[in-house]
C-alpha cells in the first residue's frame, strides 16, 4: 500500500529512452522492448554482486521503451555513473546486440541527475526526476547519439552532477570526455554534459 506521507530523500536518478523505438513496425518495436528489459536485468544483476550495494536500488519503473531508476544516497554517485552506466549497461547492450542486425540493434539514451526525490511506488517525484526527463530530450544530445550509429548508447548528466561527481575524478570519471551542451526543453534552460563513446561532435570540448 502506498505511503500516504512519503518523505524526500537524496537519490541518484536515471532516465533511459530507447532510440528510434517507434519506427520499423510492431515486430521491431516488440523486439526492442524485450531487449531493453533484458539489458536492464543483466546490468542490475551484475552490480548486485557487489555486496556493499545489495539494497541499492530504491526504484525501478519500465514503461515499454523508457525506464526510470533511482539509487539511494548510500550508493556513491560515481558508482552509479562509472560502474552501472559506463560499464555494466554498456556490456549488457553489447551482449544483447551481438547477434542481431543493425535494424534491430538496441540503442539507448541515458540521463543522470541527483537530488531530493520522493518514492511512493509506483511513482517517483522530485527535481532530479524532472531534470532527467528534460535533459534527455536536449536536441544536441539527441543529435549526438543519432549521429554515432556505431555506438549503443550515449549519456547526458546535469550540470550539478558533472560538477559534483565527474569532476571529482572518482572511478576515473574525470578522464571521460564530457562535452557541455545548452538545453532548452519546455521550462528547462541550462547546461548539461554529454558523453558518447567514440567521441561526441555535439559541441567544442571544454575544460572540466
Amino acid at each position: 500500500m502506498p505511503n500516504p506521507f512519503p518523505l524526500a530523500v537524496n537519490q541518484s536518478v536515471l532516465r533511459m529512452d530507447v532510440v528510434g523505438s517507434s519506427s520499423g513496425g510492431a515486430h521491431r518495436q516488440g523486439h526492442l522492448d524485450r531487449a531493453f528489459r533484458e539489458v536492464l536485468d543483466i546490468a542490475l544483476e551484475r552490480v548486485r554482486f557487489d555486496r556493499r550495494y545489495e539494497q541499492y536500488l530504491w526504484f525501478e519503473r519500465i514503461d515499454g521503451d523508457s525506464a526510470t531508476l533511482s539509487f539511494g544516497a548510500s550508493v556513491p554517485k560515481a558508482f552509479v555513473l562509472g560502474d552501472f552506466v559506463l560499464r555494466e549497461l554498456a556490456v549488457a547492450l553489447g551482449h544483447v546486440n551481438r547477434s542481431v542486425s543493425d535494424a534491430y540493434r538496441l540503442r539507448v539514451r541515458v540521463a543522470v541527475d541527483d537530488g531530493e526525490a520522493v518514492v511512493n511506488h509506483p511513482q517517483i517525484n522530485g527535481e532530479p526526476v524532472v531534470t532527467t526527463s528534460r535533459i534527455i530530450e536536449a536536441a544536441p544530445f539527441r543529435a549526438a547519439v543519432a549521429n554515432a550509429l556505431d555506438q549503443d548508447f550515449g549519456v547526458i548528466v546535469s550540470d550539478q552532477f558533472h560538477h559534483e561527481v565527474v569532476r571529482s575524478g572518482d572511478r576515473g570519471l574525470d578522464r571521460i570526455d564530457f562535452r557541455r551542451v545548452d538545453v532548452e526543453v519546455k521550462d528547462f534552460r541550462g547546461p548539461a554534459w554529454v558523453h558518447v563513446p567514440g567521441g561526441c561532435h555535439c559541441a567544442p570540448p571544454l575544460h572540466h
